[in-house]
């Protein structure tokens, strides 16, 4: 078990030691916002705890020369109890960052967020709410296509449902 543990702490020193770099070499006018996400398409491991994140998190912080203003940690679906968030009281961020956690989710809506937040709260006085992760990824429920795309569609195949043509609502150069 001890040599386990050596390489899950070299191993967060080093990464934190590689994000330091990496951020203290974006200019101080672009914020840094950390977001420790647990995999791609489909997640790759759904953490049992924020106990890697707060270790992390607190690594980079003393690690980093700037500011991270946010800091925002994904919350699965299924992690809404004491221990998933007891870590949190862990948390050393500089002192105008703010911790963000993913507490909303598609599937159980406005109850699990307040579940979660409440939970949340045991552990962190004050924090951010954001979705988890991958709410911007192509949804079953719309056939393949972001959100976005698939009003265009219905747009270009049922143009009497929607009062504007979409495209004319996207932000561009002109606007």
């Amino acid at each position: 078990m001890i040599i386990v543990t050596e390489i899950a702490v070299s191993a967060h020193r080093a990464l934190a030691e590689s994000s330091a770099r990496i951020g203290d070499s974006i200019p101080h006018a672009v914020d840094l916002i950390d977001h420790f996400g647990y995999g791609g398409a489909r997640h790759t491991v759904e953490p049992i705890d924020t106990l890697d994140m707060v270790t992390q998190a607190n690594l980079i912080t003393a690690a980093i020369a700037r500011q991270i203003p946010l800091v925002h940690m994904p919350v699965p679906i299924e992690r809404d109890g004491q221990a998933y968030f007891k870590p949190l009281e862990r948390l050393a961020l500089a002192q105008r960052a703010i911790p963000c956690l993913g507490l909303i989710h598609n599937q159980d809506g406005l109850d699990g967020l307040k579940r979660r937040i409440a939970t949340a709260r045991n552990y962190l006085a004050n924090f951010k709410v954001a979705t988890e992760c991958g709410f911007g990824r192509r949804l079953k429920t719309l056939r393949g296509f972001t959100p976005y795309e698939f009003v265009c569609k219905m747009w270009t195949e049922q143009p009497n449902r929607l009062k504007l043509n979409p495209s004319y609502l996207m932000p561009g150069p002109n606007s």
